[in-house]
């Protein structure tokens, strides 16, 4: 259809210029004009249908079993495109061009455009003294009319379609208000750290009705009843449960919550925002305008397989440069579901989880708002950060590396504020789980109100130098490796040399297959050496 408008609009228009060219009444043909506008709007509807089959395609082929992706070569004018396969052979594509809005618009439309049509072919023949014209000015506006209508009814369409498709599971993370739905639990898309390609890897965040994460052992719970799925029963009807939708826009329940957890606002602070293409794409914009404070936002336009894509917490360089040739106050970074957040100063020089929470919990303290004159980091967190607590008069209670451990320490030992290296941070008056974006607010506000430079207060912490080494092992051999003689002498070892001027943390990562090293201590050159060493170790052994 598209291959045959094209050459229709292009003989009619190369007809009108002929026709124009040999007769010398000037003004006969305006429809001139409209075959031009209608080829315009032909060619920008198939780009816009084109970018709808990219965003569908690369969406499909993101996905994980049951669906395999293949090509599907009798769809889109016999253009190669992929196909999306779910137990019976209907391609992707023809399942996207079903019936939806695009046919409801293509009925109200099209009889105007015929209408509009017929009235200017009648006006620019009969009412001009030409009638024998009329057929031709029928063809010429109705050719053009038919690219319009092609681009109004189908190709904008399709683009929001594919659209919304691809954005299917996004949810706003960390947003306490899920207590307010009376439900019994939330799920949320698990899209940290994972970049495209590794969808395989993503799993699911379910939260219990008080806006807690789940105990490992109801976890694990669930986990053993989907291995063993086939002997649960189906649930039907109505013992599915039910959706329960908020009367109020959940983005403006939200951010009117946020803007609420600072007095006044944040006027004056220039800030360079990385959304990551995740979940703080929908809610940030919104957020900086409440608190008055001038951001230049990035990264804010998810297609479903750009999250963290050279982008976000996990990829500060481009905001690094951005920050100090735009010269912000600072930068903020959020990782896919904006749960995690992390600063880049003025400079350009970035500020981990450890920092900002320094930070945060030197003010609350001196407000007199930090219980029991402490807070939470983990076993991972910097030295430095212990330094500066003692220095301050602090007190901190370690846990386990993630944040719901970091919460279970907080509420058993009834502190507000605890968080991780990694940028989660908790702020347990305002949310009941990490909140990259409440996280940004609570320290751009200490930020305005000292009058200083990001640099500046974030100077009164040093970290101690720290080497992190991801070695990839199997999966079912991460755990039990520092068990095997030879790794567990090679980490003694260095936690001897280190002394009591430094420490050295070796652990499986909960989420991928790799062990992590991590090395610390005062001297840079020989905490490089030794973490090098007991990977290498570790490598060899594997």
């Amino acid at each position: 259809m598209d291959t045959l408008l094209v050459f229709a609009a292009a003989a009619t228009l190369a007809d009108a210029l002929t026709m124009y060219r040999l007769d010398p009444r000037d003004g006969q043909m305006p429809y001139c004009a409209a075959i031009v506008l209608g080829i315009f709007f032909l060619l920008r509807g198939a780009r816009r249908k084109r970018r709808g089959l990219r965003m569908a395609c690369r969406t499909a082929a993101s996905a994980a079993q049951p669906y395999l992706v293949t090509l599907d070569e009798g769809k889109w004018n016999g253009w190669d495109t992929y196909a999306k396969w779910s137990g019976e052979p209907i391609g992707f594509g023809r399942q996207m061009q079903a019936a939806d809005g695009a046919e409801r618009i293509f009925h109200r439309v099209c009889p105007l455009l015929f209408i509009a049509c017929l009235l200017l072919s009648v006006v620019a023949s009969i009412g001009r003294g030409a009638p024998e014209r009329l057929l031709w000015c029928l063809s010429a506006m109705l050719t053009a009319c038919a690219s319009l209508s092609g681009a109004l009814c189908f190709a904008l369409p399709w683009l929001s379609l594919t659209q919304r498709l691809s954005k299917s599971g996004a949810a706003i993370a960390g947003w306490d208000g899920v207590t307010a739905t009376g439900g019994s639990g939330i799920l949320l898309n698990d899209t940290d750290f994972f970049p495209p390609g590794c969808v395989s890897l993503n799993g699911i965040k379910i939260f219990a009705g008080n806006g807690y994460k789940l105990p490992d052992a109801t976890e694990a719970k669930i986990e053993d009843l989907i291995d063993d799925f086939e002997s649960i029963p189906r649930m039907t009807h109505d013992r599915i449960g039910r959706v329960l939708k908020s009367e109020i826009d959940p983005v403006v329940e939200y951010t009117n919550h946020l803007a609420e957890t600072i007095s006044g606002d944040l006027s004056g602070l220039r800030v360079a925002v990385d959304c990551a293409n995740g979940s703080s794409s929908t809610t940030v914009e919104r957020l900086m305008r409440l608190v008055e404070c001038k951001a230049e936002i990035r990264f804010y336009e998810p297609d479903g397989v750009n999250i963290n894509d050279n982008c976000g917490s996990t990829h500060l360089g481009q905001l690094k440069e951005r920050v100090r040739r735009g010269n912000f106050d600072l930068g903020v970074a959020f990782d896919g579901d904006a749960d995690r957040c992390l600063i880049v100063d003025e400079t350009g020089e970035e500020l981990d989880g450890d920092r900002i929470m320094a930070v945060c919990a030197a003010h609350m303290k001196k407000q007199g708002k930090l219980r029991g004159g402490a807070f939470v980091a983990t076993i991972l967190s910097n030295m430095g950060l212990h330094a500066y607590a003692e220095k301050n008069g602090m007190k901190i209670e370690c846990s386990n590396v993630g944040d719901r451990y970091v919460l279970e320490m907080m509420l058993k030992k009834g502190y507000i504020l605890g968080g991780e290296q990694s940028g989660h941070v908790i702020f347990l008056e305002y949310a009941s789980t990490g909140d990259g974006e409440l996280t940004a607010l609570q320290f751009m506000s200490i930020l305005k109100e000292s009058g200083r430079k990001c640099s500046e207060i974030a100077a009164e912490v040093v970290p101690w130098p720290q080497v992190m080494i991801n070695v990839k092992v199997p999966n079912d051999q991460k755990a039990t490796l520092q068990e095997k003689p030879e790794i567990k002498a090679d980490i003694e070892a260095a936690a001897a040399e280190l002394g009591d001027n430094g420490r050295i943390l070796v652990r499986p990562s909960g989420t991928e297959a790799l062990v992590r090293v991590m090395v610390e201590g005062k001297d840079s050159a020989q905490v490089d050496t030794l973490a090098k060493r007991v990977a290498k170790t570790i490598e060899s052994v594997v």
